[in-house]
């Protein structure tokens, strides 16, 4: 089988790519940027690229992880967003759709209000608190209205290699790798995680056992920005040499509005047998 995976260059790529390395499919590889010889360069907002990416490789299915996922930049520059995390996605769809090609749709969390504590299940009213949100939830819904296979991942805070990785776990390792000693960690927002290791091997199985619809993926119970602080200096055993102080959400002067809880329910995709 043949599987286009967008995005490629980013930290959940790095996992599926490796996960499929092991196995007989073939990839084709497409991003801005290129952090391996065998992608293919360009922007997925321009409809031209994608008609002609498709058209060229003929992929059985695709792999879209490509967005930008940095919620504050979202809010910054909307315009921006939306090309990146909408209009590519409906490119896709449009070619993919009459192509009879499924989807498999990196989604978020944060696209519930986040006021629920127990967590969310896939048949929860959405109800987005910033741009970011919007533009995964606008995508998903443009998704489900124009195809019939398709998976959407409503994934947690993603955990992968922190040498690729611009999310909270690579941030702090780089500021303690260039001698920071102090760290705050908000402590009244949680969040499920999802680690890229096993959402490599779910979307493997996803599209070997052709099962479609909407899915949460992340570990189980939730956590805090700051419980991942004290996590990670334990591990590191660096407890006597780093200070950690647990603030409010408020404390960071933050362009986008963060939910409360992003916790998700996980009974579907256990009960899946995947």
């Amino acid at each position: 089988m043949k599987i286009l995976i967008t995005g490629s260059s980013g930290v959940a790529a790095l996992s599926i790519i490796n996960q499929f390395l092991l196995t007989d499919h073939e990839l084709i590889l497409t991003d801005r940027i290129s952090l391996n010889q065998d992608e293919i360069i360009g922007d997925l907002s321009n409809f031209n690229f994608v008609q002609n990416l498709i058209k060229e490789n003929q992929p059985d299915f695709i792999v879209h992880l490509a967005a930008n996922t940095n919620v504050d930049l979202c809010e910054q520059n909307k315009m921006s967003a939306l090309l990146d995390n909408f209009v590519a996605t409906k490119n896709i769809i449009d070619v993919a759709t009459p192509n009879q090609i499924p989807i498999i749709f990196t989604s978020s969390a944060s696209v519930f209000r986040g006021n629920k504590k127990s967590g969310y299940s896939e048949d929860d009213l959405p109800e987005p608190s910033n741009f970011y949100a919007l533009t995964k939830l606008l995508a998903e819904n443009y998704i489900k209205s124009n195809m019939k296979k398709y998976v959407i991942l409503r994934l947690g805070w993603l955990v992968g290699d922190y040498k690729r990785s611009n999310k909270f776990v690579g941030q702090i390792l780089s500021k303690i790798k260039n001698g920071d000693k102090e760290f705050y960690g908000v402590n009244n927002i949680w969040g499920s995680l999802t680690f890229a290791n096993d959402l490599a091997k779910i979307i493997q199985l996803l599209i070997e056992k052709e099962k479609f619809g909407v899915f949460n993926l992340a570990s189980i119970g939730s956590v805090s920005r700051y419980e991942m602080l004290v996590k990670i200096i334990e591990l590191l055993e660096l407890q006597n040499s780093i200070s950690l102080v647990g603030v409010k959400n408020d404390f960071f002067k933050l362009s986008a509005k963060r939910p409360k809880y992003e916790i998700l329910k996980l009974d579907k995709i256990i009960d899946s047998n995947l």
